[in-house]
């Protein structure tokens, strides 16, 4: 007999019985709805792993990485097979841990940004990692100058 199955957009537990009442008279069924364990239809849209990974750019291991570290955890895993879903809410916030990679954020600071829920601190994060970049590439700038200047010296060196 199945454990779980989906009726009306909900994933139920289920029980077993051979008689079940309905309408007060005595009716032989193969399974009884113990209780709801999840309601699709309350969440929209949800997507397995592989059509999240296509929409959002992020990889299997990645997600896998993420809901070890809490940073993006699937909003349901079906307990028949361990399928991860992931929904609309998902696809913004992995979206803006796209953007936060690309942008040079850490781990530690993209789950700041995640934990924050109302990313109030979004903006004012963002400009001060912008600082730092700027920082960091006039710190290079000045490291290819001296470089620079170091075969400058070597050249002047052998002409004499």
């Amino acid at each position: 007999m199945k454990e779980y199955m989906y009726a009306n957009d909900r994933l139920v537990r289920l029980t077993d019985s051979s008689m079940y009442f309905y309408n007060n008279s005595k009716v032989e069924v193969d399974y009884v709805v113990h209780y709801i364990l999840y309601d699709f239809s309350e969440v929209g849209d949800m997507y397995r792993v592989g059509e999240f990974c296509r929409m959002t750019g992020l990889s299997k291991e990645t997600l896998r990485y993420y809901a070890q570290i809490k940073l993006l955890e699937p909003v349901y895993i079906d307990p028949r097979n361990n399928y991860r879903y992931y929904d609309n809410g998902s696809y913004l916030v992995a979206r803006l841990l796209v953007y936060l990679r690309k942008f040079d954020f850490s781990i530690q600071e993209m789950l700041t940004v995640v934990n924050d829920e109302s990313f109030e601190h979004l903006e004012d994060l963002i400009k001060e990692k912008r600082r730092n970049l700027l920082q960091e590439v006039h710190r290079l700038q000045t490291t290819i100058k001296e470089m620079d200047e170091f075969f400058e010296m070597e050249k002047g060196d052998e002409e004499k």
